[in-house]
């Protein structure tokens, strides 16, 4: 786009600027000829950028974008609704609630709103993932803590049994501890 294109280009679209929301303006060609600060945002690209790149470029599943722009032309909707999972390489994808609307010579504007809804599914989801594998985890560290400590127990009561009837009572002492902070700890892995 050179200046003379992008002076009209502004004034057209002045107040798409001030909007939250995401808005690509895309040409016959499905170029990418303007987009507002809230897309630049959401795309991590600027304008100048993002002007030199067709909707199907933008997204790793960026023909789903295009065949959406298609089938607005096609019908001339005043609006198409859909939503979409926009795969970004690298990144996380974006789920969009995507707003299309045929303007005139063959001209589409895209308005895309990420989907609290499915961030917040896709947060619970990657929560109980993670709740399930600490559950696992502690199961399997209680199993590992159970095995060393009945052997320990086990070998202090051996030990014990083989003491000499003469330092029997100051040695039987310390056996007795290693079986008491065995028990402790093993009621401790129960809990």
């Amino acid at each position: 786009m050179n200046e003379h294109e992008a002076a009209p280009q502004a004034a057209r679209f002045a107040g798409l600027e001030l909007l939250a929301s995401s808005v690509l303006l895309v040409d016959p060609d499905d170029r990418v000829r303007y987009a507002n600060p809230a897309a630049e945002n959401m795309l991590d690209a600027s304008l100048k950028w993002l002007s030199r790149q067709t909707v199907a470029s933008l997204f790793t599943n960026g023909d789903e974008l295009a065949a959406l722009c298609d089938q607005t032309r096609a019908h001339q909707y005043s609006d198409l609704r859909q939503d979409l999972a926009l795969e970004r390489p690298g990144r996380e994808t974006l789920h969009v609630h995507s707003i299309a609307s045929a303007l005139e010579n063959g001209e589409v504007l895209i308005e895309l709103r990420e989907n609290v809804q499915q961030l917040k599914l896709d947060r619970e989801e990657r929560f109980l993932d993670q709740s399930q594998a600490n559950k696992e985890l502690i199961r399997n560290l209680a199993h590992e803590i159970k095995n060393p400590l009945g052997g320990i127990r086990g070998a202090a009561q051996l030990l014990e049994l083989e003491l000499p009837p003469l330092h029997l009572g100051e040695l039987k002492e310390y056996t007795q501890v290693i079986i008491k902070e065995a028990d402790r700890l093993q009621t401790l892995v129960d809990r």
